[in-house]
């Protein structure tokens, strides 16, 4: 069962380690645990029917089986870790109903669904939430604003001010202060051993919290930026995020104090329990080692069979052989950027050619040892230019470019704003070899689309990422035209 545990919560890690809004994750372990140890002494029943247990026990290690298959075929997929976290979760029960029956089950209950707040929300809710968060947070922000006697308006996720603007992007939603608000709620709720109406009344409590919160943070950077700059206000922005969410805890806190009248419950009385067998604890642990090896032997001949690692990144940019009339500038990366992406190498260049056409281009690179977030897999212009104000003008589409004898397939999103129309290109490859994923948001592929895939290869990690931003001619014999000039006057091939 710990094996079982270490090995979903390491999977687990790497998701807590890439995105910042699942830090919370490396405390829910021990927070779980010691929830279980409180709630271990009470009343005992340690008689289950062999049958029902062996049934259980059974279906847990084919779960944790499957899971220990997606880690090696799709890892980024958050559906993976799900299911290591319900294996895992399975043999426990397992394990518990063979010590004390159900009276133990029972109270073992919110410690496991506890457990369960270190997995990362599936990503089209996660997508779905921060929209909409987003939305939210600029729209209050934005009128707040205007009631103060500053004039503002809302582009988007964006609010413009007289002389800048101030962007409320994924990780200003409130997405991370939710969640972290949640996890505390629920850990409160059994800390001070509340009764089912108090701990909703509880989590109501942080996320309403979160969200007002979020928007004060929001509304105070709004109003720095207005009287001393973006820049000032780039600067306080870790300090007032930060001192907002100590604040919001500090008053969960109060709110769970209130509801338990001062009061914690004393722990019940220890009953005796029976311990598992020896001898079905070594074949249990033998059957998940021999899975594990058999899953890594498997993957591992199939790449060496079939699937070749490929030579690295293809390709990069570069104003070095820019043709006379043209000009450059480089483009540095936000931090907000390199939170969410976690690349290992950025490229970034404004280029206007001599009609005065301005394209931004953008080169990601993730090194073969960085773990990238499930995120960028998903995280397309579809879903990330609404944000800023632009509205998708049409349905996305395939447009293949030809540079230096290579063909290069992107996903084209043609959008507008304000009557600028604006055309957004992104290519995936996987060391050096295109990969097309997906096209917008609605074509996220399904859950059994994904495990027919386990048959066939691995999917393979993205390595480099090309986004290309240039105002769009509308045709697409036109489009095509630009998006090459641009592309050929600026990307080099890598030496492989």
């Amino acid at each position: 069962m710990l094996l079982a545990w270490l090995l979903t919560w390491w999977h687990l890690s790497t998701e807590w380690n890439a995105d910042e809004q699942y830090r919370y994750g490396f405390g829910v372990p021990m927070l779980a645990a010691w929830m279980m140890r409180r709630r271990f002494p009470g009343p005992m029943n340690p008689s289950p029917p062999r049958l029902a247990w062996l049934g259980l026990t059974a279906m847990a290690l084919l779960t944790l089986a499957l899971g220990g298959t997606l880690t090696w075929h799709d890892p980024l997929w958050r559906f993976t870790g799900a299911t290591l976290q319900i294996g895992a979760t399975l043999l426990t029960i397992a394990w518990l109903l063979r010590r004390g029956g159900m009276p133990l089950v029972r109270r073992q209950a919110f410690p496991l669904l506890f457990a369960a707040l270190a997995v990362p929300w599936p990503m089209p809710v996660e997508l779905w939430t921060i929209h909409h968060l987003a939305a939210a947070v600029t729209d209050v922000a934005t009128s707040a604003a205007n009631l103060l006697g500053i004039a503002a308006m809302q582009h988007g996720n964006t609010i413009e001010l007289a002389a800048c603007t101030v962007g409320v992007d994924d990780a200003c939603s409130g997405i991370q202060s939710l969640q972290a608000m949640l996890m505390t709620s629920f850990f409160l709720g059994e800390f001070f051993l509340l009764r089912a109406p108090s701990r909703i009344s509880l989590i109501l409590s942080g996320a309403a919290l979160s969200f007002i919160i979020n928007n004060v943070r929001v509304l105070a950077l709004t109003m720095l930026a207005h009287s001393q700059g973006h820049a000032s206000a780039m600067e306080w922005h870790d300090f007032i995020g930060g001192t907002a969410t100590l604040c919001g805890l500090a008053l969960l806190l109060g709110i769970a104090v209130l509801l338990s009248r001062g009061r914690i419950a004393t722990l019940a009385p220890a009953s005796e329990s029976i311990p598992v067998p020896m001898p079905e604890g070594v074949a249990i642990l033998m059957i998940l080692s021999a899975t594990s090896l058999a899953t890594h032997g498997w993957f591992s001949s199939f790449q060496k069979g079939g699937s070749p690692t490929g030579n690295g990144p293809a390709w990069k940019i570069s104003a070095d052989r820019l043709p006379p009339g043209w000009a450059a500038e480089s483009v540095a990366p936000t931090k907000a950027a390199h939170v969410m992406l976690r690349f290992t190498e950025w490229q970034s260049l404004k280029v206007r050619n001599p009609d005065g056409i301005v394209a931004h281009f953008i080169r990601l690179a993730w090194s073969a040892s960085a773990r990238m977030p499930a995120f960028v897999t998903n995280h397309t212009p579809a879903v990330c230019m609404p944000s800023a104000g632009w509205t998708q003008a049409g349905t996305p589409f395939l447009l293949t470019l030809k540079i230096h004898g290579d063909q290069i397939p992107c996903g084209a999103f043609p959008f507008i704003r304000n009557g600028t129309r604006l055309l957004a290109l992104q290519s995936l490859s996987a060391n050096g070899r295109p990969e097309l994923r997906l096209m917008d948001p609605s074509q996220i592929p399904g859950t059994y689309s994904r495990l027919a895939r386990l048959w066939q290869e691995p999917l393979r990690q993205i390595t480099e990422e090309l986004l290309i931003y240039i105002p769009d001619p509308g045709n697409a014999e036109a489009r095509t035209k630009v998006a090459a000039e641009f592309l050929g006057a600026i990307l080099v091939p890598q030496k492989r």
